[in-house]
């Protein structure tokens, strides 16, 4: 019977329990429990209701809804941040809570693609200075490429692609896309002619000079023994003041050029030897006044002396050969008469008439 009475005790004391449990949180309007409050005069607890803030209360982590009269929490999450910009800063703003980063300036490194290049802010990718590259062609003795003056970029290497051109003076390779030049060299000319007229061919590429007649009306003397023709004299009738000698009269060569054969002729200004001539014999051209060119083929084998003497408007002399093919040919000690001053333009380069080379 004590045992019955004990146990109904001990059931009334957990009933008892359970309701104070009960009546400390009362559940407020938005169905959430609000903590216990203070105690009454009459020693009861008095129930809290919480009064949730409608704007999120945050830092630099985080964001919540606060109460705003016990400070209680909930809601608690991390920002989700979002960047935003414009033409100078650059910050974060949460996308739920009005939580904003400092303003940030501009970091920018330069970027750029096969066409343009612009300035690219690192921390959140604003543009500016979107612009077209400026390529400048680039080129070394192998290949050519592009590089904008205004970034970094850098088109592909591109191998060249040469071809053969020439003027009027030399001949080299270029390439067709970039203009790059090498292995420039002067025209080695060959005289060539037919019957009416006469030119020159470079052996090295497809120049060749224009083709001139013949001046007619010069004076010759044939050589029984070498069957060949000698120029003697310039015409009363030739009014030529260039002068081009044929390499052959009557299908015989013209070989030699003869002593005084153009002595005195006030008119001539230049004089173009063919490759057939093999003797300029001495004042061949003496007192030509007006004489400004000669010039002579690498087949010539003798000169002899005075042949420019008094021609004081000469300063050089048009070989088509090398230096060492000019040194080669036999020429008297004074082959220049009084002209101290000559100048010989070999294929090659340049020659004192003592044969030393002209430093340019």
């Amino acid at each position: 019977m004590r045992k019955s009475k004990f146990f109904i005790v001990c059931i009334a004391i957990l009933i008892c329990s359970l309701a104070v449990v009960l009546c400390a949180c009362n559940p407020d309007k938005d169905g959430e429990n609000s903590s216990g409050g203070n105690s009454k005069d009459d020693g009861t607890q008095e129930i809290h209701v919480h009064a949730w803030e409608n704007d999120f209360t945050s830092d630099g982590q985080s964001h919540w809804i606060e109460c705003e009269s016990c400070s209680e929490k909930k809601n608690i999450e991390s920002h989700k941040l979002e960047i935003q910009n414009d033409s100078v800063n650059c910050w974060q703003v949460c996308s739920l809570c009005d939580y904003q980063t400092e303003l940030s300036r501009h970091i920018y490194h330069q970027k750029n693609d096969e066409n343009n290049h612009w300035l690219d802010c690192k921390n959140c990718h604003y543009i500016k200075n979107h612009l077209p590259h400026t390529i400048v062609i680039h080129k070394d003795s192998v290949s050519h490429w592009g590089e904008c003056k205004d970034c970094s970029y850098k088109t592909a290497e591109i191998g060249h692609t040469f071809i053969t051109n020439n003027d009027d003076n030399k001949h080299w390779q270029e390439c067709s896309e970039c203009e790059y030049k090498k292995n420039s060299e002067r025209h080695i000319l060959i005289s060539d002619s037919d019957e009416r007229f006469v030119w020159h061919d470079c052996k090295n590429c497809e120049f060749s000079t224009e083709k001139k007649a013949y001046t007619k009306g010069l004076e010759y003397e044939f050589n029984i023994e070498t069957q060949s023709y000698s120029v003697t004299g310039i015409g009363d009738d030739v009014t030529d003041t260039e002068i081009i000698i044929p390499s052959k009269i009557d299908g015989y060569s013209v070989t030699k050029i003869a002593n005084n054969a153009f002595y005195l002729c006030e008119s001539i200004t230049s004089i173009v030897v063919p490759s057939s001539i093999k003797t300029i014999d001495f004042a061949a051209f003496s007192d030509c006044l007006t004489l400004k060119s000669i010039t002579l083929e690498s087949s010539i084998t003798n000169i002899e002396y005075d042949i420019i003497l008094g021609c004081t408007v000469l300063e050089s002399i048009n070989f088509n050969g090398t230096m060492d093919e000019w040194r080669a040919v036999q020429k008297d000690k004074d082959w220049t008469g009084d002209v101290e001053s000559i100048v010989i333009i070999c294929v090659d380069g340049k020659l004192n008439k003592d044969g030393s080379v002209i430093v340019e």
